[in-house]
């Protein structure tokens, strides 16, 4: 009883198993193949059993027989994934059929496997498995020759050892095939790849050339903007109808150069950006910026010193950028510390000092691209930046930044 729940536990996981979506089409036909030889070859040994065999040369139980029949033909399932493993277990249930049970080799259940799997030992296995392959299999007929009578003639021994060694070059010829389009497909890959890496490459190339060349465009503008604007003051008193005229020019070039300025930041802007439509961010939003870092569970505490100088807007952009930076390193990498954050105006400049208490660090900076895109920003405005670990633990950001009055 309970080996009969066993069988049919296995026998219900095989064929979920090849039922399976998932399951390869061509190791379906494997077991398809597989199950017709099995079957094929049970039949012919209970069949000559219960016909007394060729002559009553079988010895044994037919039980044993159709064991080795099995062992020879079911191999055949497993041809692409252990390619030599079938063939020896193949090969050698020949053999013992041969030796203990009947000086026979059935054609459809013994040497249609033995083929099949020498053919396949050829095509999947590697070269070494394949020579051994080979070996096995010209072992194999060798046995079966020495054993079986009707095999020890010149002429079938010839015609054995030709066959086994053309099915075995003509796998050989279908691996070398395989192995060439394989490579094909992996250079066509390689290639379309280089293409594409060439595309992006020149359309880069183009973009900072067109970039470079609405750069021109932009600040010849704005110089003539400034050189009239020069000039629609001077004469503002004395002549104001040429003075409203140059104003008017002024407007259009000031129109024209801002066009101008929108196509190349299109063209910086990668596709990923996206389009933001919200102002860019001044140091007078500080305060919400520390509010936000509060709700995330960041203790900060914000001091300001000094009176507010005015600034570009690029350079206070690039202040508020380095404390957020700053404070988004401290939540990433010390977790559970207070910030404090302190905004020094000083006559000509602007210092920045971002420092937390977190767990004493090595004394590397911290990795990522945000202290880089904070140097960046600080040297693009002639600034400074130190950063690093503090000797009583936590790390700390300086930045001094020279202020350009806002003409």
């Amino acid at each position: 009883m309970h080996w009969r729940q066993a069988s049919g536990s296995v026998t219900t996981h095989m064929l979920r198993r090849f039922w399976s979506p998932a399951w390869d089409t061509s190791r379906n036909m494997d077991w398809i193949i597989a199950i017709a030889l099995v079957t094929v070859g049970e039949s012919e040994v209970w069949l000559r059993w219960h016909d007394g065999g060729p002559g009553g040369a079988f010895n044994g139980s037919p039980l044993s027989g159709g064991m080795l029949i099995a062992l020879a033909t079911a191999p055949v399932a497993w041809r692409r994934s252990h390619p030599l493993l079938a063939l020896t277990v193949s090969g050698g249930a020949l053999s013992a059929l041969a030796f203990f049970v009947a000086p026979v080799t059935p054609l459809l259940a013994g040497l249609l496997p033995l083929l099949v799997l020498t053919y396949s030992v050829a095509v999947y296995a590697g070269r070494e498995e394949a020579l051994a392959g080979l070996v096995v299999a010209g072992v194999t007929i060798g046995l079966l020759t020495a054993r079986i009578p009707e095999m020890q003639t010149t002429g079938e021994m010839l015609f054995g050892t030709v066959v086994i060694l053309g099915t075995w070059l003509l796998g050989q010829i279908a691996h070398r095939r395989e192995r060439q389009v394989e490579q094909l497909a992996d250079r066509a890959v390689k290639l379309e790849q280089e293409r594409d890496e060439q595309t992006r490459t020149a359309i880069a190339e183009e973009r900072a050339r067109i970039a470079r060349e609405l750069h021109d465009v932009v600040a010849h503008s704005v110089s003539v903007m400034v050189v009239q604007a020069g000039a629609a003051r001077v004469m503002l008193d004395a002549s104001p109808d040429r003075a409203q005229e140059t104003l008017r020019s002024i407007e259009g070039t000031g129109r024209e150069a801002l066009a101008e300025l929108r196509r190349l930041l299109g063209l910086l802007r990668s596709e990923a950006d996206g389009v933001n439509l919200a102002p860019q961010p001044r140091m007078s939003g500080v305060d919400a910026l520390i509010a936000q870092f509060r709700d995330t569970g960041l203790a900060v505490d914000l001091r300001i010193e000094g009176a507010p100088h005015p600034m570009t807007a690029g350079l206070e952009l690039t202040a508020y950028r380095i404390i957020q930076e700053a404070l988004t390193n401290v939540l990433k990498h010390a977790k559970g510390a207070s910030a404090a954050v302190c905004v020094r105006y000083e006559p000509g400049s602007i210092r920045l000092q971002i420092e937390d208490d977190g767990l004493r660090r090595d004394a590397v900076e911290r990795p990522g691209h945000g202290l880089i895109g904070m140097r960046e920003r600080v040297t693009l405005y002639g600034g400074r930046l130190d950063a690093g670990p503090q000797v009583r633990g936590g790390y700390r950001v300086s930045a001094c930044l020279p202020i350009e009055p806002d003409r």
